[in-house]
């Protein structure tokens, strides 16, 4: 008998970049997309274990499909926060990788009970939210964990 688990549902792939124009010209010519902003709307989050302003930490982000698979690409804006340490730290590249949840809080608390930190999280208008998980220790990308508002769907 399969054993359902909490990274049984892939959702999307997201990369750092520098420069949002230059990336989204260069993979919308390898006939990726069309691109568009998230379809979600946060109304509460936290940073590094304290709440902070919504919409606070700065970035451009965008969503296109790979066939069945959102490939998203997100461009920090300075300031600090998730995306903008990676790019400092490494460059351009793949920093995290996302999962939907039936049960956001019971996402988190399943990650804090293995010990593992969740760097941001944030809660969506109309239900749902997201957390991104410091799973970096093997492979350094995270992991993103998003149960979507009701009434959203790919």
């Amino acid at each position: 008998m399969e054993q359902s688990s909490m990274f049984s549902n892939f959702h999307h792939v997201s990369l750092v970049v520098k420069d949002m124009e230059k990336a989204l010209a260069y993979f919308q010519s390898l006939g990726i997309g069309p691109f568009m902003e998230p379809p979600v709307t946060p109304t509460k989050e936290i940073y590094k274990g304290k709440p902070i302003p919504v919409n606070s930490l700065k970035r451009i982000e965008v969503m296109g499909k790979i066939g069945d698979v959102w490939f998203q690409l997100c461009q920090p804006l300075g300031g600090d926060s998730p995306w903008q340490e990676f790019l400092d730290a490494k460059g351009e590249g793949v920093h995290h990788i996302a999962i939907i949840v039936d049960d956001i809080e019971e996402a988190e608390a399943e990650l804090t009970k293995k010990g593992i930190g969740v760097v941001h999280s944030a809660r969506f208008k109309g239900g749902g939210g997201a957390c991104l998980a410091d799973t970096s220790k093997i492979g350094g990308i995270l992991m993103e964990f998003i149960q979507r508002p009701k009434g959203v769907k790919d």
